[in-house]
């Protein structure tokens, strides 16, 4: 499945079921006792379902314990991130609940709304809910955590990129202050910079990072090319877009060039490798 559509099922997860009388976790097949042995954690899972914050501070005080990790990795705190659950989950973190935890998203339905090893770190970044990355930040989210498998690993800087949004921006910033680095590469060797430039022709988010420390020749490392070229990769395709999006990219190569960097001899050069990008 593309990252795409991982993406797009993932903001879906976060909203609540609507015209429906099943809630998420009985439409999706969720029963706690399939994910949980500790009867405490089952009375817990089922006082979050009801979106009971009493109950769920009464089982933790009575020793549920809300690190609990089940059955493909699940945990209490996942078992708060769908619908609107915003006081169960936010109660849970302010408890110590790890959201840092890796589960597999491979096994828990349905199919697709998860990335193949995810957390409700990564998760939050993708969620439309801003108040969820904020509560997940301010309660120990990792701001470097390897999320994915070989081949498909994604520090949050990048999901972050990935997510799209209007608050992207405000996301990566607050990242970048708890510490994020944004030079830390995808298991494919792309800094946030580059991923941003390919990832829906994002050029004015491109520029940004540029302007926040991202290395104007950001290259990976299995490849010749660097940011210039995938630049000049999306040249044809940025004049196939609105005037706005257009205007963006003139602004990501103006700075590139006063950086040293050369449009044209970076199309020289992929003319002379053979390279055929347009």
């Amino acid at each position: 499945m593309s990252h795409v559509i991982a993406l797009a099922v993932g903001v879906l997860l976060s909203l609540p079921a609507t015209g429906c009388s099943q809630g998420w976790h009985e439409k999706h097949g969720w029963d706690a006792e399939a994910y949980f042995t500790d009867p405490q954690v089952v009375a817990l899972c089922q006082a979050i379902e009801a979106k009971d914050v009493e109950e769920l501070d009464r089982l933790a005080k009575a020793g549920a314990n809300v690190n609990a990790v089940g059955k493909d990795n699940m945990t209490p705190l996942l078992w708060a991130f769908p619908e609107q659950n915003t006081e169960c989950f936010k109660r849970l973190l302010e408890l110590g609940a790890n959201p840092n935890v890796m589960f597999d998203g491979r096994k828990i339905p349905p199919r697709g709304a998860f990335w193949f090893h995810d957390s409700v770190t990564h998760m939050s970044l993708r969620t439309a809910r801003m108040s969820y990355f904020e509560l997940v930040y301010q309660h120990g989210g990792d701001p470097k955590l390897i999320g994915g498998v070989p081949g498909e690993t994604d520090p949050p800087i990048i999901t972050a990129v990935q997510s799209g949004g209007p608050d992207r921006k405000k996301k990566i910033e607050q990242l970048l202050e708890l510490g994020a680095d944004i030079h830390q590469k995808d298991s494919a060797g792309r800094e946030a910079v580059t991923v941003a430039v390919g990832w829906g022709g994002q050029y004015e988010l491109a520029l940004w990072l540029l302007k926040k420390g991202a290395d104007p020749k950001a290259q990976r490392p299995d490849q010749k090319t660097w940011l210039i070229h995938k630049v000049l990769v999306e040249r044809k395709r940025a004049r196939s877009l609105p005037e706005e999006i257009q205007k963006d990219y003139d602004a990501l190569v103006a700075y590139l060039e006063e950086q040293g960097e050369s449009l044209e001899q970076a199309e020289k050069v992929m003319i002379e490798w053979g390279y055929k990008y347009e």
